[in-house]
């Protein structure tokens, strides 16, 4: 699959997700560990029904495109775009091991892809709508793809502060380091839709209505659930390698010991496990 080209609103975001996915392809079995008490509520939400046609925004390795397949079923449709080709490639390669005749993957922006119809009843996206560099325009665009009275069912982190797997591990390299400035809160990224007043503006100008923000909190396991020295690896070389990046070396060492500290509260006899904070957010297009 080739690439897409990094052009448009979001070009910083397809250069990124092109070239940076080797993380996500090395810790993907920690990631699939770690989601499914949150994915569980997304798929309730969501209420896939049998025949309906549904897209997948953000869909990476096409596990929750394919989940969402099987229970539309036969007769039913799922759609995954991204902008990671090889994400979708690995994805394709697994929907043909399952056996899926009812799943596409197909790279593109879902803030510029031309939809040709309002195709689908129902649009999904898990951690996938936070990138968008004109989220009111990526929505807008989204919902062009819905059918009247057509359902969206996605997820968003909410602030960093709200979320413990995020800033007790971060407080722990902060004892030892100075960190870079934190980016503006509007700016896409992970956090990028965590203001939720801000979330139903952007909702009710892309013309969505009935939205509906649930508060959701569960605990995750961290580092795939292999103990505390993998959740302290998983934090250093993956949730903030960024970060870390732009510390002297010389002060690894510290950092792990005190990040190997602040986890250690959390160990339970199944793994890491620390309190995340999401938004769980539904709406419908017009009838």
């Amino acid at each position: 699959m080739t690439p897409l080209e990094p052009k448009g609103p979001n070009a910083e975001q397809i250069k990124y997700w092109n070239a940076g996915s080797a993380y996500y392809f090395t810790h993907k079995d920690a990631i699939r560990a770690a989601h499914p008490p949150i994915t569980r509520r997304l798929i309730d939400r969501a209420a896939a029904a049998i025949g309906e046609r549904v897209l997948d925004v953000g869909c990476g390795f096409g596990d929750l495109t394919m989940e969402l397949a099987r229970r539309v079923g036969p007769s039913g449709f799922a759609v995954g775009i991204d902008l990671s080709s090889a994400m979708l490639e690995e994805a394709e390669g697994s929907a043909r091991a399952a056996g899926l005749r009812n799943t596409r993957f197909e790279n593109c922006d879902a803030q510029t892809y031309v939809f040709q119809e309002p195709a689908f009843d129902l649009t999904v996206s898990q951690f996938g709508a936070m990138f968008f560099a004109d989220p009111v325009a990526a929505f807008r665009n989204i919902r062009s793809a819905l059918r009247r009275g057509g359902r969206i069912a996605f997820q968003c982190w909410q602030s960093r502060e709200r979320n413990q797997c995020v800033s007790i591990p971060l407080s722990a390299v902060a004892r030892f380091a100075e960190l870079p400035p934190s980016p503006p809160p509007e700016a896409p990224g992970r956090f990028g839709l965590a203001d939720p007043d801000r979330l139903a503006r952007i909702l009710d100008s892309a013309g969505f209505a009935d939205g509906a923000i649930e508060d959701i909190r569960e605990k995750l396991l961290i580092g795939g659930g292999l103990g505390l020295d993998n959740a302290v690896k998983w934090f250093l070389d993956v949730e903030f390698r960024a970060t870390l990046a732009q510390i002297p070396k010389e002060l690894r060492p510290r950092i792990e010991d005190g990040m190997r500290d602040a986890l250690g509260p959390y160990l339970t006899d199944t793994g890491v496990l620390m309190e995340s904070a999401t938004w769980l957010v539904t709406a419908r297009t017009p009838r």
